[in-house]
């Protein structure tokens, strides 16, 4: 069963997901809820021509002097300890990986086929069939530059991590 409210929030949070992608971490679910998720049933049976408004109301006045709310909350604690282990900060200062011969050739086409009025996932797929169908020599320039800038990476890579070490050094001192 599930409870009105928790059903709204599932459906704001599917909203979400769809704009978003859907990747990103799935937020633990409060104690409250998980508490009223428990007692729900319960308080149904005691108080059955109650709307849910009132239920809500004897849930949320019991939830306070229940002792079993601190073990809802340390499980909600758990999930968001979980959440806090899982993301990883962005060093701004780490350079970009390149960008490959692929999409410097599809980054360059697409402005025409977005001229013609395409979508991007048809512009997506025309690039991606005119770059099977062309030759090693078509491909050429791409990869050239490509590998330039594969290689203009690595050095700043090398020089990114020697402030690292040297900064790490220093904290140490």
């Amino acid at each position: 069963m599930t409870l009105p409210f928790i059903q709204v929030l599932n459906e704001k949070e599917q909203d979400k997901k769809k704009k978003k992608g859907g990747n990103e971490i799935k937020r633990p679910c409060p104690p409250y809820s998980l508490w009223c998720k428990d007692q729900w049933n319960e308080v149904k049976k005691e108080n059955p021509n109650a709307e849910f408004k009132d239920i809500s109301h004897i849930l949320g006045t019991a939830m306070e002097l229940l002792e079993q709310y601190l073990q809802f909350k340390q499980e909600a604690d758990q999930g968001e300890n979980k959440k806090n282990k899982t993301k990883k900060e962005k060093d701004p200062l780490k350079p970009k990986q390149p960008v490959s011969a692929f999409f410097l050739f599809s980054n360059e086409r697409r402005a025409a086929l977005l001229a013609e009025n395409k979508n991007v996932l048809e512009v997506a797929k025309i690039a991606g069939e005119e770059w099977k169908n062309m030759t090693e020599k078509q491909k050429g320039p791409y990869e050239k530059i490509a590998k330039k800038n594969k290689e203009k990476y690595t050095q700043e890579m090398e020089a990114y991590k020697q402030n690292k070490d040297e900064e790490a050094m220093n904290l140490k001192k």
